[in-house]
């Protein structure tokens, strides 16, 4: 490891902080790495080929993606980044690095005191203020003394790829964390050693979703068989023989999150007995297999239920975060060992992760950061604020989390054999779900360039533009044009929003069903939209006027869409595969397509007379008259998508494509 100095900055890899003038400057971990391979290459050419070999470490990445890694990168370390001195372009061959870069010394020479000798004085200061606070508080206090930590963050997994969900516990400096090369491959267990270099622990055809280290050195794992059926199993490993047993099952399609109780032997983890009930915590004795339920989730509007967990340093309380229809996560106590209701706290936006601090204290993974909640008091302070951080855990050492950093571009794939692709948006962030509209090829999307996900409208011919939403975004599932394309209909937060492009705003439409999930425009006054409303997922009819609603289906509706001759509604069910029929004069309902997906509910689109749905890695197209014949297959460049859209005329679809995606472990190391 070196430091670097250049101008007014100094790089220090050791630490990966960038300084300027002696203040430190905020730089993602992919452009610090940019920076570093100039610093050490200084006044060389570099293709951009040569950049995703070194850089990239040779996963593939677009050209657009380097380009605006380097664009990012001039705007830090650039006077005008407009016209760039120190990162040029070198015409048709790719970037040069023209500082004058000289290698610091280590930190006790001279010279580096001399240039930190106001950190020094910083330093001393602090020392003199701690030493005060711990005299006071070890000899003149009366309370008991408070646990204050420094934090220092630091990479822990060095490994190209995405690496996340990583997991310790309070008597190692281990961890083990989930892997894959790409967004396409199946996730593996990996074992990070604190004194080590990280190693596979599986080598398989599962996928893996969660784990946790047993203080036996054993660990613990929740697994599916592939990603189409997602049977469940909870496995354990033997860290030194690598051998693989089953425990027990789990919830089919179902993240199973997992705690253990070494002292009594006993496993907790999240558990639902059907895909369209929400989770509740069990407990499964090792011993014997007994299983009993730890908590009763709260079913109205709210099909995830208790959905996260932490066990305290003692085993005496669950820590589980209970998801809300508003898309929020409420943390609530459990005492295990006693009959009482639960203890409510407070409550967080896109929980992803809930984890023990110490007796007193949780930290959470949410939209806006990492969060610190004392069980106490209810008070909340902030770990860390810094964007693109989720799923922390702690171990011995401190706070383990994911920093992740991707890029998503919207591409249309030409429906003719001629394999051509068109670029539709160009930003270093996500840009996701496409909606074309019926009757032009103006295009919805979301895009979170802004720091929040916000609506964009990009005009056939035009530049994008903001469809400024009043609300956070805390989730959507779709939007529906109408077909003179004078509105959108969307379903935001699980609410109902309608933007009137004459009138430039957005409008909720208020009705007398919660929780909606799904929407599609039947006609200029009638809404199609899904919702648990009644118990389970089911169609309803909404006016847009009045609010009211009318109960359409009674055996299941998850996502729908109504012909062109309104004749019909094509539609998936939320605990059975398959596209269906409903005729809506004589109410008769039938099975059209088998082989759709029970996952792939938002995969498919009728425009016109013809069907359009995933398969394999691509589009098929059929026709309606005779869905069971097979049609057309468009390549999509070996990606699945998540969602598509055809355009009006039926000559593009478009997708969203991930184009830069890497997820390391970083570690907040915490000093008294």
């Amino acid at each position: 490891m070196s430091r670097f100095v250049f101008g007014e900055f100094l790089l220090d890899s050791t630490s990966f902080t960038l300084y300027r003038n002696n203040e430190k400057v905020a730089i993602e971990p992919k452009l610090f790495r940019l920076l570093l391979h100039f610093c050490q290459h200084a006044n060389q050419v570099f293709s951009r080929e040569a950049l995703m070999a070194s850089v990239w470490e040779e996963r593939i990445v677009s050209f657009a993606a380097i380009n605006r890694a380097v664009s990012e990168l001039r705007k830090i370390i650039e006077e005008d980044p407009s016209t760039p001195k120190l990162l040029i372009t070198v015409s048709k061959v790719g970037y040069k690095f023209t500082a004058c870069v000289e290698q610091a010394k280590l930190p006790e020479s001279k010279e580096y005191l001399a240039v930190n000798h106001k950190y020094i004085a910083l330093i001393v200061g602090v020392m003199l203020i701690v030493l005060s606070c711990a005299y006071w508080l070890t000899f003149k206090a009366d309370k008991p003394i408070s646990t204050q930590f420094v934090w220092q963050d630091f990479p822990v997994t060095t490994k190209k790829g995405i690496s996340f969900k990583p997991n310790g516990n309070f008597v190692s400096d281990d961890i083990v964390f989930l892997h894959k090369e790409t967004d396409d491959d199946i996730a593996q267990l990996w074992l990070q050693p604190a004194d080590g270099e990280a190693f596979p622990l599986t080598e398989d055809e599962y996928y893996y979703t969660f784990a946790m280290i047993a203080a036996d050195n054993t660990v613990f794992a929740s697994r599916f068989n592939n990603l189409v059926q997602r049977d469940c199993e909870i496995v354990k490993i033997d860290r030194a023989s690598k051998e693989v047993s089953f425990v027990s099952s789990c919830s089919r399609r179902a993240v199973t999150n997992l705690e253990l109780d070494p002292a009594s032997n006993k496993l907790y983890f999240n558990q639902r007995e059907d895909v369209n009930q929400p989770f509740s915590i069990v407990s499964l004795q090792l011993d014997t297999g007994r299983k009993q339920q730890v908590t009763m989730a709260n079913s109205k509007g709210n099909l995830r239920g208790d959905y996260l967990l932490s066990l305290s340093p003692n085993a005496s309380k669950l820590a589980v975060v209970e998801y809300q229809s508003n898309g929020d996560g409420l943390v609530k106590l459990i005492e295990v060992n006693k009959v009482a209701q639960p203890n409510y706290l407070t409550g967080f936006k896109s929980v992803s992760s809930i984890a023990w601090l110490d007796h007193e204290r949780l930290v959470i993974s949410e939209k806006s950061g990492l969060k610190v909640l004392n069980v106490k008091t209810s008070e909340v302070s902030d770990l860390s604020t810094q964007p693109y951080v989720s799923q922390a855990k702690t171990n011995k050492r401190g706070v383990v989390y994911v920093y992740s950093n991707n890029s998503q571009n919207i591409y249309n794939h030409s429906v003719n054999d001629n394999g051509e692709i068109q670029a539709i948006t160009d930003t270093r962030h996500r840009t996701v779900l496409p909606f074309y509209a019926s009757h032009n090829n103006d295009l919805v999307f979301l895009s979170n360039d802004s720091g929040e996900w916000q609506f964009y409208l990009k005009p056939e011919y035009g530049k994008p533009h903001a469809l400024l939403f009043p609300e956070t975004i805390k989730h959507i599932n779709n939007i529906s044009w109408a077909n003179d394309g004078s509105f959108i209909v969307a379903s935001v937060n699980g609410l109902l929003y309608k933007y009137h492009f004459s009138q430039t705003r957005w409008q909720l439409i208020q009705s007398d069903i919660n929780n909606v999930h799904f929407v599609d425009i039947k006609d200029s006054e009638t809404l199609l939209v899904s919702s648990d409303d009644s118990g389970d997922w089911q169609l309803w009819l909404v006016n847009m006027r009045t609010g009211k609603s009318e109960l359409l289906t009674k055996f299941g509706g998850y996502s729908a869409q109504v012909s062109a001759d309104k004749r019909y509604i094509y539609l998936t069910k939320y605990t059975k595969s398959g596209l269906y029929k409903l005729d809506l004069t004589t109410g008769s309902e039938y099975l059209v397509l088998p082989d759709l997906d029970i996952t792939y509910w938002n995969r498919w689109h009728i425009k016109n007379s013809n069907l359009y749905f995933v398969k394999d890695k691509g589009i098929e197209i059929r026709s309606l008259e005779n869905v069971v014949k097979k049609g057309k297959w468009i390549s999509l460049d070996n990606i699945v998508p998540s969602s598509f859209s055809i355009t009006a005329d039926e000559s593009w679809v478009s997708v969203s494509r991930v184009e830069d995606s890497s997820a390391e472990i970083r570690l907040l190391n915490k000093r008294q």
